[in-house]
């Protein structure tokens, strides 16, 4: 087997016969100028690859001319590089992206997963807070400007007798809510007391009493009793009292009862603001939200609309 190096001399000496310089072999035979140098030197190991050494050689050695008789096979034994060491040097890892359609359809369905979750989520946490807010003014009992209670206003009297043997009502006034609240009756809206109401009465009556002192202030300044709407219903509800309080059955009987669970009276504005008049302030009974006025709605007895413009105008 010839030596590397007897290879490499005769092949640098057929191209310097020739008068060709290193540089102008590697565009016909497509071997780099380093790696021809290597062959002529007899550096076989500083190849790429030993696999490479027959191949370069050849294609060298039929450029120039020369035939080279014991070249050895890839499968003999060559001078192989060895490895360098690069024990305690980091190693980069290479990732290459495919380019294949099976990836970019698993990227898609991940993305669709991912967004009806969130979609189910958002629906979830809308369909809670919605229910939360639906039954969130049930038990609300707002302070108002002047503490006015209507267990002494619309609640029964309740006489006794004092030290001088005379009757005192110790109870409330009896005051039917159409007073102070008008309107329910005839209109959409049972307004709240004005001033003016307020006055009808205490110009003359319990003036020595610090709520009345307050309220006669108000109507000395011309200005309105800045009253706390304690049943507020959303904008987007159409709701009319008048409708409500005169309904009648098929029969021309009331339609909101006129008694309650035990059978005692009652007046038509219970069925919706509760015993106001066992209040000492007012509170929200009920939760007021669609399913509550829709149990009534569709009770048969009612024959009331269920469609929805009857309440989302």
């Amino acid at each position: 087997m010839t030596s590397p190096t007897a290879i490499g001399t005769a092949l640098r000496g057929a191209r310097r016969s020739q008068g060709l310089d290193i540089n102008d072999c590697p565009a016909a035979i497509y071997v780099r100028a380093r790696c021809l140098a290597a062959i002529e030197d007899g550096r076989f190991g500083d190849l790429p690859d030993p696999a490479y050494v027959g191949g370069f050689v050849r294609a060298y050695a039929d450029h120039l001319g020369v035939k080279i008789d014991g070249l050895a096979e890839p499968d003999h034994e060559l001078p192989v590089r060895s490895a360098p060491d690069r024990r305690g040097q980091p190693v980069y890892l290479t990732v290459t992206r495919t380019s294949g359609g099976v990836g970019r359809r698993a990227g898609w369905i991940l993305w669709f997963v991912v967004f009806i979750v969130a979609l189910l989520v958002v629906v979830a946490a809308t369909g809670s807070l919605a229910y939360a807010l639906s039954n969130a003014r049930k038990g609300y009992e707002p302070r108002q400007p002047i503490l006015f209670r209507h267990t002494r206003m619309a609640g029964p009297p309740v006489w006794q007798t004092n030290a001088q043997g005379e009757q005192v009502n110790v109870g409330g006034y009896d005051i039917p809510c159409v007073y102070c609240h008008t309107m329910p009756y005839k209109g959409r809206h049972s307004t709240v007391p004005s001033t003016a109401v307020c006055m009808n009465c205490h110009s003359s009556v319990g003036l020595n009493k610090e709520w009345v002192l307050k309220m006669k202030d108000y109507w000395d300044r011309g200005e309105p009793i800045p009253w706390v709407k304690v049943h507020d219903l959303p904008d987007f509800v159409y709701f009319d009292h008048a409708a409500h309080v005169n309904a009648k059955d098929a029969n021309g009987n009331p339609v909101l009862p006129l008694t309650d669970a035990e059978g005692k009276p009652m007046v038509v504005c219970e069925n919706c603001h509760g015993k106001v008049a066992q209040m000492e302030i007012v509170s929200v009974q009920h939760a007021f939200n669609m399913q509550w006025c829709l149990n009534c709605h569709r009770d048969p007895k009612t024959k009331a609309s269920t469609d929805c413009v009857a309440c989302h105008r």
